[in-house]
């Protein structure tokens, strides 16, 4: 039996592939096949294509949920610094610019 997590990041890999292959279904595979006329995405009326369907729908709902998708991104990417900022700690003599940096990030979020 396969893992929840293992199946969430299995149908990651698998939207991956299908953005870069440019098979997530849009309205220009709709009207490739037959079922529909137009080539404007049926929420906002703009083009529709797989970077609009991730990224470019300027619908306020559809806006709301990239806009969390980056919200968790970047609460993941905090929580991955702010974790490893404690475990690495660097030499401030061989990296001065990176040490300054990293003490600035591990005061906001005190790690120190």
């Amino acid at each position: 039996m396969l893992s929840g997590l293992y199946l969430a990041s299995l149908t990651r890999k698998k939207r991956l592939i299908k953005y870069q292959s440019d098979t997530i279904y849009n309205q220009k595979h709709a009207v490739l096949f037959k079922q529909s006329n137009s080539l404007s995405c049926p929420i906002c009326s703009c083009q529709d294509s797989a970077l609009h369907i991730l990224s470019g729908c300027q619908h306020p709902i559809i806006r709301n949920m990239v806009t969390e998708r980056h919200n968790i991104a970047g609460k993941l990417i905090t929580k991955a610094i702010s974790t490893t900022l404690v475990k690495v700690p660097l030499d401030p003599v061989l990296y001065p610019q990176m040490w300054a940096v990293t003490s600035i990030i591990c005061k906001i979020f005190k790690c120190l």
